[in-house]
């Protein structure tokens, strides 16, 4: 997927075709703020990193121009509006229920310029604890012999347990065999599709994208589907079990949206 244009990018005035000035010494502490969150986002993957250090010489060097904080701050979550000072609220009220939860917001700041991802954070963390309550483990749904004849990808031995590195690439291998695929990580990615998906972003197996890819698909399906009740029960799949599902998500994100609301007024 193309990359996503963070909140550390300069921003265009798209009349003048011209960067904009620096305008205030605020801009300099949410750009700091925001290069941590990119860095804590993106950490593990040299590439970006070395963007980002050739990105903080040019922005902060004064014949250049800084992003505006009030363009910066904004995301597409529900209403709430992400900086650097609501972060930590936003997190610590998060990390009440989910674990990982730096990681769960970090998928909605670092695609604020995506907008196949920039999402309702309170959908997100209700699917979140629906799927994993935040754990990067291995799912365990049972084997489908008559759809898979090989067997599982994964061995029974591992089911619940972290996802590795070192595991996935072994089941990745059986799951490209023709081997049932398996639920994996914080939004229990499940088919291939999505698996590559996040291969292809980054590894399955890293936090980061395995949210990046499950909650770009959530939003998919809501829009797909035409409401958070039909969007949450294809994400778990059909029948009375989705349903079931889908219900108690969107029970889940009303409560999500009030506890977020609450903590961004404290």
């Amino acid at each position: 997927p193309a990359r996503p244009k963070g909140p550390s990018s300069p921003r265009m005035n798209s009349h003048r075709n011209q960067w904009t000035r620096p305008t205030s010494p605020d801009e300099l502490r949410y750009l700091a703020a925001f290069d941590a969150m990119l860095r804590r986002g993106w950490r593990g993957n040299p590439r970006l990193a070395s963007a980002l250090d050739a990105l903080a010489l040019i922005v902060n060097h004064p014949r250049y121009a800084r992003i505006e904080a009030a363009t910066a701050a904004k995301a597409e979550t529900g209403g709430n509006t992400l900086t650097a000072q609501t972060d930590a609220k936003l997190t610590a009220e998060i990390a009440k229920t989910l674990q990982n939860a730096s990681t769960t917001l970090s998928a909605l700041n670092h695609v604020t310029g995506d907008p196949k991802v920039g999402f309702d954070l309170a959908a997100c963390c209700a699917m979140v604890q629906n799927e994993s309550g935040g754990r990067m483990v291995w799912g365990h749904d049972p084997w489908d012999s008559g759809m898979y004849p090989k067997g599982l990808a994964l061995p029974v031995a591992l089911e619940g347990a972290t996802v590795s590195q070192h595991d996935y690439t072994a089941y990745k291998a059986r799951r490209n065999g023709g081997m049932q695929p398996q639920g994996c990580g914080i939004t229990q990615l499940t088919s291939a599709g999505l698996q590559v998906d996040a291969e292809r972003a980054g590894g399955c197996w890293v936090p980061f994208y395995n949210c990046l890819i499950g909650f770009r698909f959530l939003k998919g399906l809501f829009v797909a589907h035409g409401s958070a009740l039909a969007g949450f029960t294809a994400y778990n799949g059909s029948g009375p079990a989705a349903q079931a599902y889908g219900e108690r998500a969107v029970e889940l994100q009303a409560g999500w949206q009030q506890r977020l609301n609450a903590a961004l007024k404290t």
